[in-house]
């Protein structure tokens, strides 16, 4: 836990020597709600991290247009130097998933995208923001093996498989190659085994 702990320090250190602001002062960030606006809609931020991933951050938010809104999932890269691969994510998602479309089949596979864009970061840089769609009632496969320690039935097992493997051949059908699927990678949902590759 110690060196884990340095080794964030370390890192945010370097980060900060690279642009310039190791040393200085920077204002804290704000507590509580924060609110970002975007063209006709507003997202307001909880601050609580859903889940932490090697390149980005990922937190709940709602989402307001028109009155109307929307519990989404914002995707935000940890640092600017990995915004061109959020924006690649982006570019794939809206070319395997186009707004509008009628293969419901396949998209049930991967998130929806509702926007991306970048945000200021005056601290560390500016960093690329992906809006995704949120997919309430799943789980990742590392809540699933926290959950059932001593396995699932092997039925459960096949069609999760095999949901993951339709989605991956989806995916790759289109040309594109998702790097690690790893347990984060994948949410489930218990009623139908569903998957979802994240």
């Amino acid at each position: 836990d110690a060196f884990a702990k340095l080794a964030l320090l370390n890192d945010d250190a370097e980060r900060r020597v690279k642009g310039g602001i190791y040393g200085k002062k920077v204002a804290s960030p704000a507590t509580g709600p924060v609110t970002i606006t975007r063209r006709d809609c507003q997202y307001i931020v909880d601050g609580d991290v859903l889940a932490a991933g090697d390149i980005c951050n990922v937190y709940r938010a709602t989402r307001i247009e028109a009155g109307k809104d929307e519990v989404v999932v914002l995707k935000i890269a940890r640092e600017s130097a990995d915004n061109d691969l959020v924006q690649r994510e982006a570019a794939a998602l809206q070319k395997l998933v186009p707004k509008g479309t009628a293969d419901e089949k396949f998209y049930r596979y991967l998130p929806r995208l509702i926007d991306s864009f970048r945000i200021p970061d005056h601290a560390h840089g500016p960093r690329q923001v992906n809006i995704l769609a949120m997919h309430s009632g799943f789980y990742s496969l590392v809540e699933v093996r926290r959950a059932y320690p001593n396995g699932i039935l092997l039925e459960d097992a096949v069609w999760m498989l095999n949901r993951m493997l339709e989605g991956l051949g989806f995916v790759h059908q289109h040309g594109y190659v998702h790097a690690a699927v790893l347990p984060p990678h994948v949410l489930i949902h218990p009623k139908d085994h569903a998957a979802r590759i994240v």
